[in-house]
């Protein structure tokens, strides 16, 4: 739903300028663009300039029917950074509030649904807050736990829960585009085709 709010005053005797601001949804909704129109009423010309309110991360061109609302925060979110999950939307800053994901996080959550871990040290691997939050997040599988001696013990074929795959589904919407992760992604790419050459 659009609800358009529109304000005319007159600039001059010959002059007046209607502004018009439209929302998506409720009154309370987000603003998606401002339009001033200029008329002359001398002879009746009409000049409008619209001014789109940016997205929170920064991008400017988006259709209409292309933007989206957080569930969380209600701010906008346009196809180039909203976070997409099973019926509901995210703005990029509720998704990492929400699911607690930090890169070390996502990283790890990769590291793991790649099975690059058998026998390796989580704590070494990944900073320890990180493996902290899979832990309390229930990120992975209840079998999965760190044993004492600080080695990651868990369900080789499935190491994630339902919980653990959600946020390394968002985590991948987030990440998609960091350097880091790339760099680490290609490289494991590289040793899993080395070791299945063994």
């Amino acid at each position: 739903m659009t609800d358009n709010t529109t304000d005319a005053d007159p600039v001059t005797d010959n002059t007046y300028q209607k502004k018009t601001t439209r929302r998506i949804g409720d009154p309370d909704a987000f603003v998606v663009d401002d339009a001033t129109t200029t008329t002359d009423v001398g002879t009746m010309n009409q000049h409008t300039d619209v001014v789109i309110r940016p997205c929170k991360c920064g991008n400017t061109e988006q259709e209409l029917s292309t933007i989206s609302q957080c569930s969380r925060c209600t701010e906008k979110c346009c196809p180039k950074c909203r976070i997409t999950l099973s019926r509901r939307i995210r703005c990029p800053d509720c998704a990492e509030q929400e699911f607690h994901l930090t890169k070390a996080v996502f990283i790890a959550l990769y590291r793991l649904d790649v099975h690059e871990h058998g026998g390796t040290d989580l704590l070494e691997q990944v900073e320890h807050t990180a493996a902290v939050t899979l832990i309390e997040h229930n990120y992975i599988q209840i079998e999965a736990a760190v044993e004492e001696d600080g080695t990651l013990a868990v369900d080789a074929d499935n190491p994630l829960s339902v919980a653990g795959k959600e946020a390394l589904h968002v985590g991948e919407q987030l990440y998609n585009d960091d350097e880091d992760v790339a760099r680490l992604k290609q490289e494991l790419i590289i040793q899993q085709v080395a070791n299945n050459g063994r």
